[in-house]
């Protein structure tokens, strides 16, 4: 499982996020409706049912005020 790149990748946003919701860029509430969410989109990817590429472009979008760099 360490190898999943799914779950690299979770991981990758999960602490981008957490740091904002410490710094309050994101509210509580926002960041556990985000993480389930994640979760499950995390678990659609592991299982095949979705792409690595679609999982990652809906992590970049599922919060407003994420810029995506080019």
């Amino acid at each position: 499982m360490a190898d999943n790149a799914a779950i690299g990748l979770y991981q990758k946003y999960y602490k981008r996020y957490a740091a904002r919701v410490r710094v309050r860029q994101i509210k509580e509430p926002d960041f556990k409706k985000w993480k389930y969410q994640a979760m499950t989109k995390r678990d659609e990817c592991s299982d095949g049912n979705i792409t690595l590429a679609e999982f990652e472009e809906w992590l970049e979008g599922s919060f407003p005020n994420r810029k995506k760099k080019e």
